[in-house]
């Protein structure tokens, strides 16, 4: 028709792909993830950032409306104002106020580029733009009564004549040359002369504040309290809170937002009241209905609905209920505390303590995993046998085969490794593998501890004596093994016995996994007379390793005659 639709109706609109052509890259898509805004304009043609106070007539495609007065902003070409709106024709005019972060003027905004609705960037007309006074470039501190000029952020609330902290240095602030930059002299308490002092940190943000020590643009002397003021556009506010108690708090690290909240409920215990409460002047002990006494413990200071009374519990043994006594403040009126009221722990300097020694406790805990590899299960167990103790409760989930352990056993260090275990309904049945330094006997057993990590202190092996068959007279084994996850490796020597069969088995500490096959050999085999035979196969089984020697061009193993031999061993545990 050659007509645009009434301009107060337009047709509902499309997505914005579906109108765009194959040049929209997936760059255009990032933009809205990356920024996390819902929605964005795109300009339809390519333009160029006009010269500052300059103003620029550009297409867009599915706008229904936007607000003259209100910014389009992209991070590569900064704010634009939009100054005027053509509906009818889908066109916008924007002007480049040249604010602080936009390109230069002539720099070219490709098509199909997304911007995104802004309101007018905080403080953008001010020098100081940027609102704290960070260090902006490296300096090398200067010497004890020199000075030097460094380059900053921004020169908010610094004052010529005072004393500044940058990093652990500390400067007297001669003079304020612009917005940008500052003359600073060491008095005595800066950094090491000849010292780079660093702007940014490895992450490539700015790590210095210029702190003022002395003296501020609110005055000097000593204050207790005070008001936050924020930047709302381009003017300053006051934070308001609604609660006494509220700390500020960052809620959006993309705008600098703050507000007041709550500090944290796993630091500040509550729990509400299911009744009213009704406070006078000469009652000081009452009954209140909560949703859960059992989160307090007598002793415990309150404050209710943030009153500027105080509240010690008395007792927390009847359900729904506590018992409480106003210790601090007396109400010269009858004071109502409707249903769903907090009652909240008070968060005095016991309190607190209280918890930074939980959480001190918690870090030394586990950096004590770290340094020394022992993860703390029990404070006490039970003797059962020579190769079994009781932990108490059901730890099976923390258990594993071959894993080491360590407790004291009547005072002393008892090391060894996890043979099996068993949970029986009250206590854990955890049985050992025996050796000659791992052999329980009926003492106190505390402070028990596992470990999946290799600690400084767990012996390097363990010796044990294996029983030996196919011989006339003992051969004298000498055993030594390590278990490493599931993993049991052994290095076995016998020497000066006289055997009785062409076969030998050993005893093992601890069953290997079914169907392995061999699982070791036998070297250094030596037969009646000295004759050095070839290896031989090792196979375990049980609680069994059967040795047999292989025969060689010299001669065989024979079932008499003093003979000796090496035998290495390793398999997986079951």
């Amino acid at each position: 028709m050659g007509k645009c639709r009434t301009c107060g109706h337009p047709p509902s609109p499309e997505p914005y792909y579906k109108n765009v052509g194959n040049e929209t890259t997936q760059d255009h898509a990032s933009i809205f993830r990356d920024t996390q805004y819902a929605a964005g304009v795109v300009i339809q043609d390519e333009f160029q950032v006009p010269a500052v106070d300059s103003d620029i007539q550009v297409s867009v495609k599915n706008l229904v409306n936007v607000v003259v007065g209100s910014y389009l902003w992209h991070p590569a070409y900064g704010s634009l104002k939009i100054v005027y709106w053509d509906d009818c024709k889908k066109k916008i005019g924007l002007l480049n106020e040249g604010l602080t972060g936009n390109a230069a003027p002539g720099s070219v905004v490709p098509e199909c580029t997304a911007f995104v609705p802004s309101s007018r960037p905080c403080c953008a007309d001010q020098d100081n733009f940027q609102l704290f006074p960070f260090l902006a470039e490296d300096f090398e501190a200067p010497g004890v009564g020199q000075s030097r000029t460094i380059q900053v952020t921004s020169t908010f609330g610094l004052v010529e004549g005072t004393n500044i902290r940058i990093g652990t240095g500390i400067y007297y602030l001669e003079q304020i040359n612009s917005s940008l930059e500052v003359v600073i002299t060491n008095t005595g308490a800066g950094q090491t002369p000849g010292d780079i002092v660093e702007a940014k940190d490895s992450d490539g943000n700015f790590q210095y504040l210029l702190t003022t020590l002395i003296a501020s643009i609110c005055g000097t002397g000593d204050i207790a309290t005070g008001r936050i003021v924020v930047c709302d556009g381009a003017s300053e506010q006051l934070l308001a809170g609604e609660y006494q108690g509220q700390v500020p708090t960052l809620i959006d690290p993309v705008t600098g937002d703050v507000k007041f909240q709550l500090i944290d409920a796993e630091v500040r215990v509550c729990t509400s009241l299911t009744a009213p409460m009704s406070i006078t002047a000469v009652q000081d002990t009452y009954t209140i209905s909560v949703n859960d006494e059992s989160v307090f413990s007598i002793g415990d200071i309150l404050q209710i609905n943030f009153l500027q009374l105080r509240w010690e519990v008395t007792d927390n043994t009847t359900p729904g209920q506590l018992d409480i006594t106003c210790t601090q403040g007396n109400p010269l009126v009858i004071i109502n505390v409707p249903i769903g009221s907090a009652v909240c722990i008070q968060l005095t300097d016991e309190y607190l303590q209280e918890e930074i020694d939980d959480a001190v406790s918690t870090i030394n805990d586990l950096i004590s995993v770290q340094l020394t590899g022992w993860v703390s299960l029990s404070a006490t167990g039970t003797y059962t046998s020579a190769s079994v103790f009781q932990v108490p409760g059901n730890v099976t989930q923390y258990l594993s085969i071959g894993q080491k352990f360590k407790f004291k056993l009547n005072g002393v260090n008892f090391y060894g490794n996890i043979r099996s275990f068993a949970y029986g309904g009250v206590t854990t049945a955890v049985t050992i593998v025996v050796n000659d330094q791992s052999i329980l006997t009926n003492q106190a057993i505390t402070d028990i501890q596992i470990s999946n990590q290799f600690p400084p202190d767990f012996p390097a092996s363990f010796s044990w004596v294996p029983i030996a068959t196919g011989w006339a007279s003992t051969p004298f084994p000498l055993g030594r093994y390590t278990i490493t996850g599931r993993l049991f490796e052994a290095a076995i020597v016998m020497s000066g016995a006289v055997s009785n069969a062409t076969t030998f088995d050993l005893s093992i500490p601890i069953v290997p996994v079914t169907g392995q096959g061999t699982h070791g050999y036998a070297f250094d085999m030596v037969n009646a007379g000295g004759t050095l035979l070839t290896i031989g196969a090792v196979f375990a089984a049980g609680l069994n390793a059967g040795v047999s020697p292989n025969g060689s061009s010299t001669g065989v193993w024979t079932n008499s005659g003093t003979k000796s031999a090496s035998v290495r061993l390793s398999f997986l545990i079951s």
